[in-house]
């Protein structure tokens, strides 16, 4: 129940500290999306240095769970895609990497068109 409540109060600060971020940088812009590419990149950075930092420190399960699921996750789930490709490439999974690599924003940006498209056929 602990690792629960961790998770949430950290998710908590990286939804905050993404609002705060897309706030500052000015939201979505119709010319290139700033803020959401500077959180992904951001977020991408954070999981690596999370991960990396307690591979090499006594880092509690616990915190390193609510660090990268809660906070990293709030923040943007683009991180977890980012650590998660590279944990494949460092683990020898090479193909399975390549291929998740490149079909995760491909079939993401389907998933987001299909609707989007679908409703304006529909409703407008």
């Amino acid at each position: 129940m602990t690792n629960i409540i961790l998770i949430a109060i950290f998710g908590i600060a990286g939804i905050l500290f993404r609002y705060g971020i897309d706030s500052y940088l000015g939201g979505w812009n119709e010319v290139f999306p700033a803020s959401t590419f500077a959180i992904n990149l951001l977020g991408s950075f954070l999981a690596g240095s999370i991960y990396a930092f307690s591979v090499h420190r006594d880092i509690s399960t616990n915190l390193q769970t609510a660090l990268l699921v809660g906070f990293c996750g709030g923040f943007t789930t683009f991180s977890a895609y980012a650590l998660q490709t590279v944990l494949m490439f460092e683990r020898g999974k090479f193909t399975p990497a390549m291929l998740y690599f490149f079909i995760t924003p491909a079939l993401g940006l389907l998933a987001a068109f299909i609707p989007v498209f679908l409703a304006r056929k529909l409703f407008v």
